[in-house]
């Protein structure tokens, strides 16, 4: 219910989840953004925006930089997966070579 009350909020003020986009993974913790139509960038808890672009439709893309060679291990990527699986969410794209998600997310 919390996040159909944002995307009405979203909505009502005129603006949309254009897309949420997966950064960046340090100590174990990812980060993301939320970009709206109106061009605003906020940022946001991955799974906090993937279950916003869940109930609105919006892409999920990750590409994501390891500040560190232990965040790089496979297991990241099945963290953002089981994320996206918790929000019922299939639809993250995995961007670029430095991407630490692997190609099935």
């Amino acid at each position: 219910m919390t996040y159909q009350f944002a995307a009405a909020l979203l909505a009502g003020s005129g603006a949309g989840l254009r897309e949420v986009r997966v950064t960046s993974l340090a100590e174990g913790v990812f980060y993301s953004h939320a970009v709206l139509t109106n061009g605003a960038v906020v940022d946001a808890r991955p799974s906090d925006a993937i279950n916003l672009a869940a109930v609105t439709g919006a892409p999920v893309n990750a590409r994501v930089r390891a500040a560190r060679p232990a965040d790089r291990a496979p297991s990241a990527g099945q963290d953002l997966a089981r994320v996206c699986d918790v929000a019922g969410y299939r639809g993250v794209t995995v961007l670029g070579p430095e991407s630490v998600c692997p190609d099935s997310v």
